[in-house]
């Protein structure tokens, strides 16, 4: 499906529901008997955290009932010994803005929020989260190892990463006005099979690896992202990112890539501005040696890159195809604007370009 299509439907599809929206109007009488209408929900359990600890969040979320709810963090900073876990449906965490801080403990070794299950591999899907109006703190500083409880991938927890914020097999759900910031791995991470996504508003900065790190992730939108000053890459994208959309956003200052992207096919990027980054700011490539883990049927609009060390644009293999890029501009980048490993892989309309400054 060509991707402008995809994203208009994805918009109407998957987007639209997960906001609240109006009824439709009532049809006019005819005379003739009307199904019963069932009384409206009741309103969804609320719980106020109590205290500035691990068990100040992870109680209340084990007294929501059955059906879910909310758990609310009044503003302060929050000391996690482990990692708040969001590992059932219908759940929500919502703090009262950017002086709601989750930061780990010293030593402590560990993500702040893991939102789906620790299980590796996921057995279960977990659906209808919402994670707002939060800072989450990596403290990356004082933590020793990159993966929960140790040397990665060695087992049981230590295939999660200790990023800022975790996502495991997540549908339906949504991160809004968060701010993840000093986490020992990443900022946030989609991981094993995430689906229906909205993720607004997100600002990630000082991270060891990538601001946006997404794996195994499909039709879900980004937009309002602020990527910054993150060690690696402001955006990886790698192992089936397909069908998503990245939209209205910023990333600079980033020490490698804005974009890194492999095996991600028949996304949107539109409108994003993508400067200052420590390397290419568009990086396009197959996984090693397999053509068939590639970057296909994209579409770039409206990209605006200046002031990368590396190339603006860059399609790094030849099974990177029928990606289209136009609308954009590229100035100010002293090794090139748009660069192709052959000539017109890239299909290029309106794309304007200027030679770097002396």
């Amino acid at each position: 499906m060509p991707a402008f299509r995809f994203l208009f439907l994805l918009l109407l599809t998957n987007v639209l529901p997960l906001a609240a929206q109006e009824a439709p109007p009532a049809p006019p009488s005819t005379g003739a008997p009307h199904p019963t209408v069932p009384a409206p929900a009741p309103p969804r359990t609320e719980i106020t955290a109590r205290g500035f600890d691990l068990a100040a969040i992870a109680n209340p979320l084990e007294e929501l009932p059955p059906e879910g709810g909310t758990v609310f963090l009044p503003e302060g900073i929050y000391l996690l010994k482990a990692p708040v876990v969001l590992d059932r449906d219908n759940v929500t965490l919502r703090g009262a803005g950017p002086g709601t801080i989750l930061r780990t403990m010293d030593g402590c070794d560990c993500p702040v929020i893991v939102m789906g299950s620790t299980e590796t591999p996921v057995r279960r899907i977990t659906k209808n989260l919402t994670v707002s109006d939060l800072t989450l703190d990596g403290n990356r500083m004082m933590q020793k190892e990159e993966c929960w409880t140790g040397k990665c991938d060695t087992g049981g927890l230590a295939y999660i990463r200790n990023n800022c914020l975790t996502v495991r097999g997540v549908h339906d759900s949504r991160i809004a006005r968060v701010t993840a910031t000093r986490g020992r791995s990443g900022g946030l991470v989609t991981e094993k099979g995430c689906r229906r996504l909205v993720v607004e508003d997100f600002t990630a900065f000082d991270n060891h690896f990538d601001g946006l790190a997404c794996y195994e992730t499909e039709e879900s939108v980004f937009t309002g992202l602020f990527l910054h000053h993150n060690q690696f890459a402001a955006v990886s994208l790698d192992i089936r990112f397909h069908r998503n959309a990245i939209v209205n956003s910023l990333m600079e200052h980033n020490g490698h890539q804005g974009i890194f992207m492999r095996d991600s096919n028949e996304n949107v990027f539109q409108n994003l501005t993508i400067r200052y980054n420590g390397a290419q700011g568009v990086f396009m490539a197959q996984v090693d040696d397999d053509a068939s883990k590639s970057c296909r049927d994209n579409i770039f609009t409206g990209i605006r890159g200046e002031h990368m060390t590396g190339t603006a644009f860059r399609v790094n293999d030849l099974s990177c195809t029928d990606n289209i890029l136009t609308n954009s501009v590229f100035m100010h980048n002293p090794n090139g604007d748009v660069s192709e490993v052959a000539p017109g892989l890239l299909l290029q309309q309106k794309v304007k370009t200027e030679p770097a400054l002396p």
